[in-house]
């Protein structure tokens, strides 16, 4: 009876014992796969089938002895472990200083994870052998382009894109072969010059922009004399009809004046007493004060005498 009492007393240690055996138990013969990972079982070493130990996420079942090789499926990016920065010739003999990066996982498929984890191991090694393949590639495509395609002040001429999808399509398709890697993307970090010929490329690109710079120049230039040639030749019309106008308006004027002239031949007396009138009234509008003699044209109409009076019927 004490001996029950005294295994009573320890229960929870006993619970606890019982409870880290089970969780023990359980790890040896479970594996968890997360969503970010490819997990693969091996068993003495040897790599088993999809089917027998499945490699989707989830909770799966395992013997003691078998271990799980797992690995990030997620896209890696990196620009290479050594020579970041290199030094490359075009094809026509210019010096360059490029940076290229990748993005790059391990293939979905059950083959190109075998593949990977028996030549690679990890993503350590496998980034180093990318590394020769990104330097290899790259120096290969870059010296077979013209320093123009890289760099112009005509953004038609540059072919910065075509030169990625090259090293893209050659990297991807020997790490897919070789490694069972799936290169996602290749881009240009950087391009840049090394200071021994960053003067002439900078001399060069000025010489681009004057004469880019003359030619637009000289192409306003015609324009604006275009339009001055235009703007002479409308004045001229302009003014050519407004001579033939005038010399309209002045024929009528003429004709109207004879008219009157003809009126004025037959009352000579009226025709002189009507121009002193308008005269006068010119005169009259300054509204100065003038003091003349009234002998003078056109104030002698005002005299009294026989001679400026209208005869008596």
């Amino acid at each position: 009876m004490a001996e029950d009492k005294r295994v009573f007393q320890h229960w929870p240690v006993i619970l606890m014992v019982l409870i880290v055996a089970a969780i023990f138990l359980i790890k040896m013969l479970t594996y968890q796969v997360d969503t970010t990972e490819y997990a693969i079982v091996l068993r003495f070493g040897e790599p088993q089938a999809e089917t027998v130990r499945p490699r989707a996420p989830g909770l799966h079942f395992k013997l003691p002895w078998e271990t799980v090789w797992r690995q990030d499926n997620r896209v890696q990016c990196f620009e290479g472990n050594m020579g970041e920065f290199e030094e490359i010739m075009t094809a026509d003999g210019k010096n360059i200083v490029v940076s290229v990066f990748i993005g790059w996982k391990i293939g979905s498929a059950a083959e190109d994870q075998l593949m990977f984890m028996e030549k690679l191991g990890d993503l350590t090694t496998a980034t180093d052998q990318l590394t020769e393949l990104l330097r290899t590639y790259r120096s290969g495509v870059f010296g077979t382009v013209n320093f123009n395609t890289l760099v112009n002040i005509d953004e038609e001429k540059v072919k910065l894109d075509q030169v990625e999808d090259e090293i893209h399509a050659a990297i991807s398709n020997n790490a897919k072969a070789l490694y069972g890697i799936d290169v996602e993307f290749v881009g240009i970090r950087h391009l840049g010059f090394p200071d021994n010929v960053t003067t002439d490329v900078i001399k060069r690109m000025q010489a681009e922009r004057q004469t880019k710079s003359a030619a637009t120049k000289a192409e306003g230039e015609a324009k604006a004399m275009a339009i001055r040639s235009q703007a002479d030749l409308d004045v001229r019309k302009q003014m050519a009809d407004a001579e033939v106008a005038a010399k309209a308006i002045e024929a009528a004027a003429e004709t109207e004046v004879a008219s009157l002239y003809a009126d004025f031949e037959a009352q000579p007396e009226l025709a002189k007493l009507l121009l002193r009138r308008e005269t006068a009234k010119k005169i009259a509008a300054n509204e100065m004060i003038i003091i003349m003699d009234a002998n003078e044209e056109p104030w002698i109409m005002f005299q009294n005498d026989t001679d400026n009076q209208p005869e008596d019927e």
